[in-house]
């Protein structure tokens, strides 16, 4: 039979291997505070890296791993509800070289506010891409009042 003492040491070791990347990061900055400027990094509650990271008075979005997602900087009091879903996800399915979907990103890594896939195009929720409303062909793309 397992010890309380024995079971409690397996909680700790199960929690501290499950530290993700940006908390290792996010972790590792904090030990060194004192340094002026240094970017402390945003962290999901799974330990991955969220997808804007601001530091000073601009931000941009990043992949999962933490790593700079090309064409994203923008200051941060010109767009403070971004949160770079869009970008993330046309990084993903251009890093995987996915076809069928093209999406049209904001320069703040948002979704732009219709969306066509395929032959399909619809109105966006600019945070997280979900369709609004109906569909039309896309050669009425500009009937489209999003």
């Amino acid at each position: 039979m397992i010890s309380t003492r024995s079971f409690l040491l397996c909680l700790v070791v199960a929690a501290v291997s499950a530290i993700g990347p940006c908390d290792k990061e996010r972790e590792k900055a904090q030990q060194n505070q004192n340094i002026l400027g240094l970017f402390v990094p945003e962290c999901k509650a799974s330990g991955t890296y969220k997808a804007k990271q601001c530091h000073e008075a601009y931000c941009y979005c990043v992949d999962p791993q933490g790593t700079q997602i090309k064409g994203t900087i923008f200051r941060y009091k010109d767009s403070p509800e971004s949160q770079c879903e869009c970008a993330r996800e046309k990084h993903y399915i251009q890093s995987h070289h996915l076809i069928g979907k093209l999406l049209s990103c904001d320069k703040f890594g948002d979704y732009r506010r219709s969306q066509c896939l395929g032959s399909v195009c619809h109105c966006v929720n600019p945070k997280d891409g979900s369709y609004i409303g109906n569909g039309v062909h896309i050669t009425q793309k500009d009937s489209l009042n999003c």
